[in-house]
């Protein structure tokens, strides 16, 4: 060894420095505050910490609660609740039957009974979170945490106000979590069956729990020993076969299913070869097994919870999705049919599904990051625990993100739990980091760091309070204000948001019902056989027609679709004395019917109404009050729902106004769609077809420019809207100029992309590509919206006007003979039908269809001006003038310049000539005539006319002389409507 290294091993460590008194006293303090944490951690997951947390969560709950009804979903659920029906898919027999229990409450507003089902389920799983979060994490301080993040969350909270299901779902996956929790992954029999048992229970209630049930088979499988490794293999049998059936039930991702299946049955087989490793190298397969089938036992029997569909709804309930009484039917509830199939088509529908301004509303930024370091803390505490809840979290994700839902945040509320349950680990986790512990010096470091977490937790609570919600009596006030609004011996058909609302009233409320007999009809539900069964069951006074119109498309729920207009145009008809009314605008005006605005509903009106009537209809309506719950003199309170259904109204009723000054150009039509419009939007600014619908307005007003800005303001607002693409492709449709038609083009194309089932949208691409001279093309999308709704009869009408044009008769024909067979009662595809073979000069077959026209519809004026057009089209002056004269008859005040004002000039002139040759005694017609030889720059013709008409006209001489002065003046103002003083007299 040389000298330096001996040197070196001759100077030996430097002693350890005493420490000193304070630093001996820190220490002794900080040991004992860390076994004063551990035992209050201890106790505070047992006796009066939980029940302290239990009592302030539910007091505050049944404090904001809703006092009465709600709407969407939660309105259903309490009209089954009281008439014990069957609610929507998967039917919700669990909530069904405990909400009854609530029912005994005694308290005046029934639907306040289940809202404190919910306040009490929330405070439960709430309290049930704390113990959990306590135990796992061993501080008092990440459980308050937790709760102060489950406070910060609208959703957690919201559902926990009303009558929802998600309130039952959160305790019963809490209830899941807690159990685990106290396991500690030890595997105990008692804890983990108890666990399972509740996973089974909350399976029978919503599918939520599937992702509970995949992760609960993964935490089986890590556990240690045997026993519960052979029920994992089962259990993931089972669960896998429920998954492809559902995902078969809608035909999605087939190829995948497919693959599944193979899986499953290779599961199975590793399954068996495990179970014999067991038998040949392990002891105690009989009881692994016994065991496994003890459980799967005791599933079955949660499952009998479902039975309570079929004998519910033997008994005829109001609320009864699907029928349930037969297996067919019973399964199309428990597989959600009557749903479509909303897997997302590309990535950037994937990645808007995300919706990360969501997340936002639900936990702050901070929040969220504090559960990376909770997520790291629970990992070294209980990896099996801590894997199962995230894995749940994770499941519930994905879930959000394959189905297109009504409330998004709902599905995702098993995943703010653990998000919750993360968070407080993660501020025990920051605040006990080892680095901040020990020295003194490192004390103000550690305050900092609490500080920090307080300020996060006061962050994330900012939004928290929902006291607004104890006067949310919205849902109720448009029920009553609808039931009002309406006459006796009438009919209503609603849309999406008020079947909830009317069932309500019909179940728990029936004698208003009963006293003025109204109908309820819920549109979407109408292709369905069981729901047409149900409401000549319950309505046995009304003809509902069959659902022919229906067997060519597979039945989904929605409202917005022609056939379920056309079927309501079939009921209106099979029932002529009673009236008609709506809660949404959904009939189109070619379907010869009118909707007319009445307060908070719908007038539904035939479409031969008279204009006086329209006008002194829209002079009865009044925009609808909101006044608080109780008729108080407060404004109801504006929760999100609230306000966005309110909005959707006035959005609705400002579309009609908008519509008919359209139709009329009356500014004052227009002064009230602005109106309505403007209140959408004071009651929801993020309401985008009010936005958009202001901005076609605008137009009106000759404000193109700000109009079309805030159209396409309204589609950035709403990015997967269609009826924006469509409504600002209208718009630049009427435009006619090149750029304007083929941006209307790629519009329409979004649109359709966007919902598949639009025909609509794939006859106007065809009619813009018409109007660009891409004929071709325009075939294949007339023919493409055909045979997506082969009742739609537009597409075949333009699709045989096209052929006619390129000489083809016998295609047009052949178009329009396979639009008949579908639509033979409409009067105007029958007139263009006639026309068709009359051009193709099959004069005997237009000779019958006429004479069949004649004898399948009603003689009236709808019918004698269509033959009037079919005649004046196909130069029949004969027949043309005989059918003006009974129009004539019917309604002498009838305007005769409608049968020309649609004619260029030219036409106009002949076909007026040959007029006035058979009905010579009609001054309009020497009015009109000398309006269209104007019109075609023939100034002395008209004059000659005018002056002819004033020596064969002495009556009405004054008012030629005044038309002719004007018309060899040209500088003095040409009269508003230059017929009147020929009407009036």
């Amino acid at each position: 060894m040389s000298a330096k290294k001996a040197k070196k091993k001759k100077h030996t460590a430097r002693p350890a420095k005493e420490p000193s008194a304070l630093e001996l006293k820190v220490s002794e303090l900080s040991a004992k505050a860390d076994s004063v944490r551990a035992a209050v951690a201890a106790r505070a997951g047992k006796g009066a910490a939980p029940a302290a947390v239990f009592f302030a969560a539910f007091a505050w709950l049944l404090y904001c609660a809703a006092p009465t009804l709600y709407w969407g979903d939660s309105a259903e659920l309490v009209s089954v609740s009281c008439n014990l029906g069957v609610a929507h898919s998967p039917g919700y027999p669990l909530f069904t039957q405990l909400s009854r229990l609530f029912a005994l409450l005694p308290f005046d507003e029934f639907p306040f009974r289940a809202n404190v089902m919910s306040a009490l389920l929330t405070a439960l799983a709430a309290t049930m979170l704390y113990i959990a979060v306590v135990r796992m994490s061993r501080s008092v301080f990440a459980g308050l945490v937790t709760l102060a993040a489950l406070a910060g969350c609208r959703s957690f909270v919201h559902f926990g106000l009303i009558a929802e299901v998600y309130a039952a779902h959160a305790a019963l996956f809490a209830g899941v979590i807690l159990l685990l929790a106290i396991d500690r992954s030890r595997g105990s029999r008692p804890l983990v069956s108890g666990a399972l048992l509740l996973i089974f229970l909350g399976f029978t209630h919503h599918l939520l729990m599937a992702f509970a049930l995949g992760a609960a088979i993964i935490h089986l499988a890590l556990l240690p020993g045997h026993r519960w490794r052979a029920l994992a293999g089962p259990l993931l049998i089972l669960f896998g076969a429920a998954m492809i059936n559902l995902f078969r039930a809608f035909d999605a991702v087939p190829a995948l299913t497919q693959y599944a299946v193979w899986a499953l049955a290779a599961i199975g087989a590793a399954y068996a070869g495990y179970l014999v490793f067991i038998g040949l190298k392990r002891k105690g397969l009989v009881r692994f097994i016994s065991g496994a089938l003890a459980i799967l036992a005791a599933a079955a029997a949660v499952s009998l919870v479902f039975a309570y569909l079929p004998l519910a709804s033997a008994r005829g309930p109001v609320s009864d999705w699907w029928g349930p009484r037969n297996p067919v039917n019973f399964l199309n509830l428990l597989f959600l049919q009557g749903y479509e199939s909303t897997l997302p088509a590309d990535k950037m529908e994937l990645l808007k599904r995300v919706n990360i301004k969501m997340f936002l509303g639900q936990m702050s930024p901070a929040m969220m990051a504090l559960g990376l370091p909770g997520l790291v803390l629970l990992f070294r505490k209980d990896w099996r625990s801590t894997l199962f809840a995230l894995l749940c979290g994770a499941g519930a994700l994905a879930g959000s993100l394959l189905i297109s839902h009504g409330k998004p945040d709902a599905l995702r509320v098993q995943l703010f739990i653990v998000m919750s349950l993360f968070a407080g680990a993660g501020a025990a986790a920051v605040v006990g980091w080892r680095p901040l512990r020990g020295a003194l010096w490192k004390a103000p470091f550690r305050l900092a760091a609490a500080a920090l977490i307080l300020f996060i937790v006061g962050v994330n609570l900012t939004g928290a309070d929902r006291r607004h919600m104890n006067r949310a009596g919205g849902a109720r006030i448009l029920g009553e204000a609808i039931i009002d609004d309406v006459r006796s011996n009438s009919v209503v058909f609603i849309g999406t948001q008020t079947p909830g609302i009317m069932g309500y009233f019909r179940a728990c409320e029936g004698d208003i019902f009963k006293r003025r007999e109204i109908t309820v009809v819920p549109v979407s539900f109408l292709p369905f056989k069981w729901e047409l069964d149900r409401l000549r069951r319950h309505y046995p006074d009304v003809i509902f027609p069959d659902t022919s119109l229906f067997e060519e498309e597979k039945p989904v729920f929605r409202v917005d679709d022609p056939a379920r207009a056309r079927y309501a145009v079939e009921l209106m008809r099979a029932n002529p004395s009673r009236a008609f009314y709506s809660d949404f605008l959904f009939i189109p005006l070619e379907m010869d019917y009118r909707t007319v605005p009445r307060g908070a509903v719908y007038r539904i009106a035939p479409g031969d109404i008279s204009p006086d009537e329209i006008d002194s209809m829209l002079e009865a309506d009044a925009t609808p009050q909101w006044k608080a719950f109780g008729g108080g003199p407060r404004y109801i309170s504006l929760d999100d729902s609230s306000a966005v259904n309110i909005s959707s109204i006035h959005n609705e009723r400002g579309k009609i106004y908008l519509d008919y000054g359209a139709q009329t150009g009356d500014q004052k039509y227009f002064r009230t769609a602005l109106k309505e419009f403007n209140l959408a939007l004071k009651y929801d600014p993020l309401n985008s077809k009010a936005l958009s619908n202001k901005g076609h307005c605008q137009f009106y007003f000759g404000q193109r420019e700000k109009g079309l800005e805030l159209m396409r303001k309204a589609l950035k607002l709403d990015p997967l809207d269609p009826q924006l693409y469509e409504a600002l492709a209208t718009v630049l449709f009427r435009q006619q100029t090149q750029k304007s038609i083929s941006e209307a083009v790629a519009l329409w194309t979004t649109a359709f992309a966007l919902d598949p089932y639009n025909s609509r949208a794939l006859h106007n691409i065809a009619g813009a590509l018409v109007a660009l001279g891409q004929r071709d093309a325009a075939i294949q999308y007339y023919e493409a919206a055909s045979n997506l709704d082969p009742y739609y009869a537009s597409p075949y009408i333009n699709l045989a006007r096209i052929y006619n044009q390129m000489g083809a008769c016998s295609k047009a024909v052949e178009v329009l003979d396979h639009a008949k067979e579908k639509r033979r009662d409409m009067l105007w595809l029958r007139i263009e039908i006639a026309e068709q073979y009359y051009n193709c000069r099959l004069q005997h077959l237009y000779a019958r269809e006429v004479e069949e026209i004649m004898a399948e519809f009603d003689r009236n004026l709808e019918l004698l001006y269509a033959l009037a057009i079919l005649f004046r089209n196909v130069g029949q002056h004969d027949n043309f003038a005989r059918a003006v004269r009974e129009i004539r008859d019917i309604d002498p005040e009838f305007p005769l310049q409608k049968f020309y004002s649609s004619l260029d000039c030219e036409r106009a002139v002949t076909v007026l000539s040959e007029l006035i040759k058979r009905m010579p005694d009609e001054p309009q017609l020497h009015l009109s005539l000398a309006i269209s030889y104007g019109n075609c720059d023939e100034p002395d013709q008209a004059i000659s006319t005018l002056r002819g008409a004033a020596r064969r006209f002495p009556t009405h001489r004054e008012q030629f002389n005044i038309l002719i002065d004007r018309a060899t003046n040209p500088g003095q103002p040409a009269p508003s409507d230059p017929y009147q003083p020929f009407i009036e007299n």
